[in-house]
């Protein structure tokens, strides 16, 4: 009977052991969840950080290339301008000289 009693305190005693870390593990439970919370908010934000600078650079790229695009545009119009002012300078001069004499 003794050892019975032995064992039965002995179990109590393990048992008791038992739930206060089971309890010990519970309280420890909302700064887990803070930290869980902190980790994968700052991996969000490393990820939105990446996905903003990745289009950062697909803007940058697309921007440079319309600046490309758009100075070539520029400089063949101006070139034909110049083409066009150059075929007919002489006609025009001629054109307001006669205007203004006859005025």
């Amino acid at each position: 009977m003794k050892e019975i009693i032995r064992d039965i305190v002995e179990i109590d005693r393990e048992m008791r052991e038992v739930i206060i870390r089971i309890q010990e593990e519970i309280e420890k439970i909302p700064d887990f969840l803070h930290a869980e919370k902190e980790r994968i908010s700052l991996e969000e934000r490393k990820k939105a950080e990446n996905l903003i600078e990745s289009r950062k650079q697909e803007i940058a790229l697309d921007l440079e290339k319309r600046l490309k695009q758009a100075t070539k545009e520029y400089n063949d119009a101006k070139k034909n301008i110049n083409i066009v002012f150059e075929k007919y300078r002489k006609e025009w001069i001629e054109e307001i000289y006669k205007y203004c004499i006859s005025e």
